[in-house]
């Protein structure tokens, strides 16, 4: 049997220009930390402890198809497994240290495949709460035998 061969999706965010320009040096670890360095921003409004304002870059919106920058934020909902494998296993890279991440897992969640113990055991079997995540499902209306 043939196996499928995965294609790396390279999920980056470019911050348009001018949006960081004048931040100051204070805010890098947060602006260029987690979660906004895999997730990105369209904006950034900033005040220090000597400003009376709130304060701006200087920005220049993409010519991206939506003009707002927006595009690289909602890649993720491109609707491809692939894309979002990719975007999990760098978000949440230490739960995916020792147990991969199977694309074919991530397939069987995006066509709405009932979630059973035994497929999110595959997924993370260090997942022991399975009263949380049975309610967490029916909160979104998403299936399961748990």
């Amino acid at each position: 049997m043939a196996q499928k061969k995965e294609i790396k999706t390279e999920l980056t965010q470019e911050i348009a220009s001018g949006i960081l320009s004048e931040l100051p040096k204070i805010f890098n670890e947060f602006i260029l930390g987690e979660p906004v360095k895999s997730i990105g921003t369209t904006f950034c409004v900033w005040q220090t402890k000597t400003d009376n304002n709130w304060k701006i870059g200087e920005v220049e919106l993409p010519k991206d198809d939506y003009k707002d920058g927006s595009s690289d934020l909602l890649q993720l909902l491109d609707g491809k497994p692939l894309t979002y494998k990719n975007w999990a296993e760098e978000y949440y890279e230490e739960n995916f240290d020792e147990n991969e991440l199977k694309l074919e897992l991530v397939e069987k969640i995006f066509n709405g495949t009932v979630i059973t113990k035994k497929l999110v055991n595959e997924i993370n079997p260090e997942l022991n709460d399975f009263e949380q995540l049975k309610s967490n499902l029916n909160e979104i209306g998403y299936e399961s035998n748990i």
